[in-house]
């Protein structure tokens, strides 16, 4: 392997776009460096950086589940609906449950 890559050779190794390669070393997630308009990626560099991203994403798949979003408990008493409260507006139907 040469020690210098160019984004053609990266994208060819990573089986990823040119645009894709580039955009992961704009945002750091690739080592490169830009000369004129060309990157250009150490493949040292860029071996230990592949090998840190795939421990990283093996580890989080290896995690267990977190769901996403907030859980929220409610400890009102919950009030016992009237019979044919589902055929009414639902704003009626609080309004009601509310005693108004």
């Amino acid at each position: 392997m040469n020690p210098l890559l160019n984004s053609d050779e990266v994208a060819e190794l990573l089986f990823c776009t040119k645009r894709v390669v580039e955009e992961h070393a704009r945002t750091g997630r690739l080592p490169g460096a830009k000369f004129g308009d060309k990157w250009i990626f150490p493949s040292t560099l860029l071996i230990e950086a592949v090998t840190k991203i795939c421990r990283q994403e093996a580890e989080n798949r290896t995690k267990p589940h977190q769901p996403f979003g907030v859980q929220v408990a409610c400890a009102t008493k919950k009030k016992k609906a009237l019979p044919g409260l589902d055929l009414m507006p639902e704003h009626v139907v609080k309004a009601i449950m509310d005693g108004q």
